[in-house]
């Protein structure tokens, strides 16, 4: 009996590793081609636990199994660090010339609970100090603008009437445009910062809208009904119809990104794991500020969805990396991102 368990283990085991090797090849491999890998990639971090989980288990039975998944993870080690940073307190003595935020802020409202969140988020916002705050899922509400302004003392801000995106500067907007405004959308605004131009992009991606069905799914006592499994099919039909759109988007938004070429800095909620084909043409030629400077784990959904790091802050040439924070701050379905920069001379 003892052998057939570890005969049903051993065929697990593998079935994860494969698993996780498809996470991996996932960034190279367009889901307009094969979507089934953008699964794949946003499953990494439960796949990793899996290749932890079954490490502990051959080793705690003396198998030298142990060492498929133990050089699954090292192999994998590059993705391992996209969503946990091992970085430390840096020691360097910079110091920061602009500090930089991006939230989805689920447009000033908790809609589980029916009631504005804009006086937590306005809260939240006062004991900030930033230099610009990059919003998405920012409402329409009249007066807001202002508002936002007067809590943050950021006097400068470009919005849209027809993107739910908003850039907030302290230093004055000199240029400004929508590069993208379909499916939640994305924009740029340049900012003078002290006779140097600094471009802000601001970008939300195609949302996947799955949050409603995750959460009954999670939620079902039984994973055998009906509606379950149907949910499960709507899941994954969306996120392959999602995923395909957001290749577009990322496309375009990497394109007007390499005309700029220096002094780049860019936010966003992009609804994908950096284990994703849009995170990779996104990243190219950018820092990713969390890799640079993150410590502990990198989730930014604060939905029931667990581990997943969608949010992010990306720097150019000349944009150097100082600190990067998470704030779990709860008033939204996201948690605000925050970086610190300097320039290189």
């Amino acid at each position: 009996m003892r052998q057939r368990v570890k005969n049903i283990f051993r065929w697990l085991n593998v079935i994860v590793i494969l698993a996780t090797f498809l996470a991996y090849l996932a960034p190279y491999v367009s889901p307009e081609y094969a979507w089934f890998f953008s699964f794949f990639g946003m499953a990494f971090f439960w796949l990793l636990l899996l290749n932890v989980f079954f490490v502990l288990f051959w080793l705690s039975t003396k198998n030298l199994y142990l060492f498929f998944s133990l050089a699954c993870i090292i192999m994998g080690w590059k993705h391992v660090q996209s969503i946990i940073g091992f970085n430390t307190t840096s020691t360097e003595t910079h110091k920061s010339d602009l500090s930089v935020m991006s939230f989805n802020c689920r447009s000033f409202y908790d809609f589980t609970a029916d009631k504005s969140t804009e006086k937590d988020i306005l809260k939240f916002l006062t004991q900030q100090n930033t230099d610009v705050i990059c919003f998405q899922e920012f409402s329409r509400k009249k007066g807001l603008l202002d508002r936002v302004a007067k809590s943050t003392g950021l006097d400068y801000y470009y919005k849209p009437d027809n993107v739910a995106l908003a850039i907030f500067s302290k230093y004055p907007i000199t240029n400004k445009a929508i590069v993208d405004q379909g499916n939640n959308g994305s924009i740029y605004a340049s900012i003078d910062y002290k006779g140097k131009s600094v471009n802000i992009y601001n970008v939300h991606l195609k949302s996947n809208r799955i949050s409603d069905e995750a959460n009954r799914m999670i939620e079902e006592k039984e994973l055998g009904e009906k509606q379950t499994w149907l949910g499960i099919r709507s899941v994954l039909r969306k996120i392959k119809h999602a995923s395909k759109i957001r290749v577009d988007q990322a496309k375009k938004i990497s394109a007007h990104i390499q005309k700029k070429k220096s002094n780049v800095i860019l936010c966003g909620d992009f609804n994908e794991t950096p284990q994703s084909y849009v995170y990779r043409i996104l990243s190219n030629g950018l820092k990713d500020s969390f890799c640079e400077r993150g410590s502990g784990m990198g989730s930014t959904y604060a939905g029931k969805i667990p581990a997943l790091r969608i949010d992010y802050i990306f720097a150019g040439n000349q944009v150097e990396v100082d600190e990067h924070k998470i704030l779990k701050a709860a008033v939204s379905d996201h948690y605000p991102v925050l970086s610190q920069f300097h320039f290189a001379e």
